[in-house]
């Protein structure tokens, strides 16, 4: 694991504390409201505090509005109202147990009281934990959960955040769409967390690989932007602060057409994996480049170089994954910012275990990815059991 990176496994939550920023002479309900879940138990635990921290004084300054919980496992939940340039006014609320914010009702429960206290006609999302990739396998190779997670709670059992629990306490908590979600969590940008929340979030701001433990670069990218018009323009000017890390801003709705265009390369792939094997293993190789781990890639990396290398069917059907992805990306940032697409599980990852997509892999299975997959890995398995025999054979004559 690379040192100042958040690890796969667990991590994340527990008492509560709530915060209310609002900068001098705004109104009740202003244009953008900021809500953020920060999750500070287990190895978090004091990195949660000074993420919090960084987060509200930003907001201060920035002239934003900010309604923040943040986590510890331990302690029972604080409410703390912030107003710009204000000291902190404490509220406390006795005998209330520290919170599971591995539950989508915790999540809900947060939406509904920043609404409620500073609505807002735009609301931000921002997520702060270990998140999990869509295989559920930590760095360390041991299963951790059944599917992607934005987060995991450790003081609550290790009960993970899944996205589709994320996308019901928008539903329940808010009434409305977000219009930005900010995951700032490891593997936020995979295809499987965009696809849960193609319903509930406008547009999605995440890393596809693994990010630092320190959290985005908040003081820099508040700093503008509290006048933007919708999310699109509001991503757009946040990553131009977030520094050189690869993060990515997509409208999940899009996925859907990514996912019919994905459909048609996986079917034109199976029908011809005899001849494309071999440029999936170079497309799947270009397309790890980067912090996304051995189990991850790049989709859209992963798309062009068969767009660009194979033939007929495949190559056509490949150039339209690339397009449906162009078409629902907002911006990109970093290092990939020419390249960067969300991040899928990768052969190698899910030929060892068959039933890996299974879990929690809703994209996977509506895009004909794991059928993919499966294929390229049955044609890899057969080459090397041919190539055993053949060994076999040369050292038998010998």
């Amino acid at each position: 694991m690379t040192h100042g990176l958040r690890p796969l496994y667990a991590g994340a939550v527990a008492a509560v504390i709530v915060a209310l920023i609002t900068p001098h002479g705004a109104a009740a309900s202003g244009d953008w409201t900021l809500i953020g879940a920060v999750c500070a138990d287990g190895d978090l635990s004091g990195l949660g505090p000074q993420y919090a921290q960084k987060l509200m004084e930003a907001a201060r300054v920035g002239g934003w509005t900010l309604a923040l919980q943040i986590d510890n496992g331990e302690q029972s939940p604080t409410r703390r109202l912030v107003r710009g340039g204000s000291d902190a006014t404490v509220v406390e609320q006795p005998g209330a147990a520290a919170a599971n914010m591995g539950d989508a009702t915790t999540i809900a429960e947060l939406l509904s009281w920043a609404a409620r206290e500073a609505p807002a006609e735009r609301y931000a999302l921002i997520v702060f934990g270990h998140g999990l990739s869509p295989t559920g396998i930590s760095s360390e190779g041991g299963q951790v959960a059944e599917g992607a997670a934005v987060a995991v709670d450790a003081a609550s059992g290790g009960d993970p955040l899944t996205p589709a629990e994320l996308a019901a306490a928008i539903h329940d908590g808010l009434g409305r769409q977000v219009d930005i979600a900010v995951l700032d969590c490891c593997y936020g940008g995979s295809a499987e967390l965009a696809w849960a929340l193609r319903e509930q979030v406008q547009v999605m701001l995440a890393a596809p690989g693994r990010v630092p433990s320190s959290g985005l670069a908040w003081d820099e990218m508040l700093a503008s932007g509290a006048d933007a018009v919708d999310a699109a323009e509001l991503s757009r000017r946040w990553l131009e602060g977030s520094g050189e890390w690869p993060l990515m801003a997509l409208r999940p709705s899009g996925l859907e057409q990514v996912a019919e265009a994905a459909m048609a390369l996986s079917r034109a792939t199976v029908l011809q994996m005899a001849e494309t094997a071999p440029w999936l293993s170079a497309a799947q190789a270009s397309a790890q480049n980067g912090e996304q781990a051995e189990e991850m890639c790049d989709l859209r990396e992963f798309s062009r170089v068969l767009a660009e290398n194979c033939p007929g069917a495949v190559g056509a059907a490949a150039k339209d994954v690339v397009e449906a992805l162009d078409r629902c990306m907002v911006a990109a940032s970093g290092a990939y910012r020419n390249r960067i697409g969300p991040a899928i599980p990768v052969a190698s990852a899910i030929g060892s275990r068959p039933d890996a997509l299974a879990l929690g892999g809703e994209f996977a299975r509506s895009s004909g990815w794991d059928e993919l997959v499966r294929a390229y890995q049955d044609r890899m398995d057969h080459l090397m059991r041919r190539t055993t025999r053949e060994q076999s054979r040369g050292a038998d004559a010998a």
